[in-house]
């Protein structure tokens, strides 16, 4: 235990250097090179996997571009501009499936739920009930599967607030019939 923690950030960094090169890359035609989507990827798990800001994160980039994990220095407004891209979300979600197929030989059992991310916008309304403005921080939906014996998570969703649990049982499923033989899935009374 001691030892993994030692050099968990390390490890960390490899396994998610080679999981992002199974993401394709954008074609270069003209114009001034793009950064590669590999690069930007693991930035942006990096980032939040270290828990720090954009400029202290920064070090840990120039650290991992020595190291070749990234073949370039990824600007603070590129991975800012990724953060807020909708396309991204489907390109992690594909990330978090390819990391899950080393145990479908080993997990056949799941377990299903969902739970609330709160961001970093707000939003406010008129309630006529209280009288007054009511503000609140908006949030999103995580819908996820995991394994019961491994905790192995083959199949993620991210929804707005509003969507129910039950309608995404069948696409989370899906996203993982052809790696895993599912035997049985556990979920609340929100999955009949």
């Amino acid at each position: 235990y001691d030892t993994a923690q030692k050099y968990e950030k390390e490890k960390f960094m490899k396994l998610l250097s080679d999981l992002v090169l199974n993401i394709e890359q954008e074609n270069y035609s003209f114009g001034r090179p793009k950064t590669p989507i590999s690069d930007i990827l693991y930035s942006l798990v990096f980032k939040v996997y270290s828990g720090f800001s954009s400029r202290r994160f920064n070090s840990d980039l120039r650290f991992s571009q020595e190291k070749g994990f990234i073949s370039c220095d990824v600007p603070r407004s590129t991975m800012s501009d990724y953060f807020n891209k909708e396309e991204v979300t489907q390109m992690l979600q594909e990330l978090v499936k390819i990391s899950s197929r080393p145990l479908g030989q080993i997990e056949n059992d799941f377990a299903i739920d969902s739970s609330g991310i709160g961001t970093s916008q707000f939003q406010r309304w008129f309630s006529y009930k209280h009288g007054k403005d009511i503000r609140s921080r908006k949030w999103l939906k995580c819908h996820i599967i995991s394994g019961v014996k491994t905790n192995i998570i083959p199949s993620v969703k991210i929804t707005s607030e509003f969507e129910n649990d039950c309608p995404q049982l069948r696409e989370l499923l899906g996203n993982m019939e052809e790696v895993f033989e599912i035997k049985e899935v556990s979920g609340d009374k929100a999955y009949l």
